[in-house]
């Protein structure tokens, strides 16, 4: 009898060390939170740079594919690349959609759920309008109807006149492409935010000028050219601020050609 309480003494005394060996004292537990917090810290960036990369990608091929329906438009319209006149409300840059639906087949559907005009780094924006401020939207701009629910925007400028200048900014509305000398640089159909410019891949904090105006330059934007080909390029702001009644408008990149060293031009010339 002796001998089996002995047993199961030994027995116990042994699971008592076996769960003292196997259990965590606090100055352990400290350092293996501390080893996944710095693991995390590490890997974070490279995680948040990698899901920017898959983002372009997508924008990438959306702008390869409306660039492809620009040029049937055209084909089957003499040429010439979408237009509408000054005397109306509808601005081309963003209405082009509605030109080219029939050739991305999406005639009919909710233009709010159509994924090829939707970058999925396009999560905020920032309405310029003077006259209801110039602020950060934190909201999609292919979920607004002013922008014809369109991350993308035509190179289509020239349809009113500059209303400092009063002279068309340069761009290719109603231009047929066979007329534009350089398609390699010529920009088609590009991402809204180059127009400003602005970035939804390399954002910067807003400029502080103004009422946080948020252009800067070499802002880096996704580009469609008159040739097909889709870059990831920077885009020239050059800086000038011009007072307004409660506030500033900025000169829009897309008022003017950039200066050499720059790979696009607006311009069809």
């Amino acid at each position: 009898m002796d001998r089996i309480h002995r047993r199961f003494r030994n027995r116990a005394a042994m699971t008592k060390r076996s769960r003292t060996a196997s259990a965590f004292t606090l100055i352990e537990f400290l350092v293996v939170v501390a080893v996944i917090a710095i693991l995390a810290a590490l890997l974070f960036p490279a995680l948040t740079r990698t899901k920017r990369n898959a983002n372009r990608a997508l924008c990438f091929n959306n702008l390869k594919q409306l660039n492809a329906a620009l040029r049937m438009y055209a084909d089957d319209s003499s040429d010439k690349s979408p237009w509408v006149g000054s005397g109306t409300n509808r601005i081309l840059s963003f209405c082009y959609k509605e030109l080219i639906q029939d050739y991305v087949a999406a005639k009919g559907a909710d233009q709010s759920r159509q994924k090829l005009f939707a970058c999925p780094s396009d999560t905020f924006y920032y309405d310029l309008r003077p006259e209801i401020g110039q602020g950060y939207v934190p909201k999609p701009r292919h979920e607004q109807p002013v922008a014809y629910f369109s991350s993308y925007a035509f190179n289509g400028g020239n349809q009113f006149a500059n209303i400092f200048t009063n002279t068309p900014p340069p761009g290719i509305g109603g231009r047929t492409l066979a007329s534009i000398r350089h398609p390699t640089r010529t920009a088609l159909v590009l991402e809204g935010p180059a127009l400003f410019p602005y970035s939804w891949h390399e954002p910067k904090q807003p400029f502080p000028v103004g009422n946080d105006l948020p252009v800067f330059n070499n802002a880096k934007d996704l580009v469609g050219f008159v040739d097909g080909h889709v870059s990831y390029i920077k885009i020239f702001w050059n800086t000038n601020m011009v007072p307004y009644p409660g506030g500033y408008l900025i000169s829009m990149a897309s008022d003017y050609d950039p200066p050499a060293g720059f790979e696009y031009q607006w311009s069809g010339d």
